[in-house]
């Protein structure tokens, strides 16, 4: 079951939760953003907010994935 907040596209607490944490695994054995986000089917920008947010609250250390655009 999918909530919407009110605005088309918004998902719940629940699927971020899962978005965030399928990003975490794939960017912890090195897979790079472009590549996670072409296997999730989101953008390249989503998936590489969601690693910073990862590395600033200690969840991925610096060096764990090639995120930087190229």
């Amino acid at each position: 079951m999918t909530e919407k907040s009110g605005f088309e596209g918004s998902y719940s607490t629940v699927e971020r939760g899962k978005r965030r944490q399928e990003v975490l695994e794939r960017a912890k054995a090195g897979v790079s953003a472009n590549k996670i986000a072409a296997d999730l089917g989101v953008a390249e920008y989503a998936v590489q907010q969601i690693i910073e947010q990862l590395r600033a609250d200690g969840s991925l250390p610096a060096g764990a994935t090639a995120s930087e655009p190229g």
